[in-house]
């Protein structure tokens, strides 16, 4: 709340659609869980919400991804860790996938972070073209940002294969 409303006295309006699209994605999250019956562990959403304010408070709020080009690239890091989490989650809470191969299971952890990585570049180049912004600068940022998300895909995917419990609960 207090970053929106710095935000307000700033008149930095274009940053509280950011905070309007975060709390809509947390709250979608949480009426996903009650809708499908599953919950998503708790960890991986405070992952999320660590990622949301990060973003919003330190990135934007206070300047860090103009004053500091390393904080970008531990964001992606971090980010990365977390929506593969909760990617990971949300599908194997969804669909029952059964294998005791922990390659297999690194493999689809990394590739869901990797895709993720990507989409986020992506949205990062279509706000770009669309509203002006300069959230990417030049090739080299780019290719950093990918390469910290796939570091942090794979960060996720040996988190999951060396930890016992699994990362969502299904209700029913």
């Amino acid at each position: 709340m207090a970053i929106t409303a710095g935000f307000a006295l700033r008149k930095e309006y274009s940053y509280l659609y950011n905070v309007l699209a975060m709390c809509t994605i947390y709250l979608g999250i949480i009426y996903m869980e009650f809708k499908l019956h599953f919950k998503i562990k708790n960890y991986i959403k405070v992952l999320l919400i660590i990622t949301f304010i990060l973003h919003t408070g330190f990135g934007q709020y206070f300047h860090l991804y103009t004053k500091n080009n390393w904080f970008d690239k531990g964001l992606h890091l971090f980010g990365s860790v977390a929506f593969s989490l909760f990617f990971y989650a949300v599908i194997t809470a969804l669909i029952n996938i059964y294998t005791s191969s922990r390659i297999f299971i690194f493999i689809v952890v990394s590739s869901i972070g990797i895709t993720a990585g990507v989409f986020f570049e992506l949205i990062e180049f279509t706000l770009d073209i669309s509203t002006d912004s300069k959230h990417q600068h030049g090739l080299i940022d780019t290719n950093l940002d990918l390469i910290f998300n796939i570091l942090g895909a794979y960060i996720a995917g040996t988190w999951v294969i060396y930890n016992e419990s699994p990362l969502s609960i299904k209700i029913k």
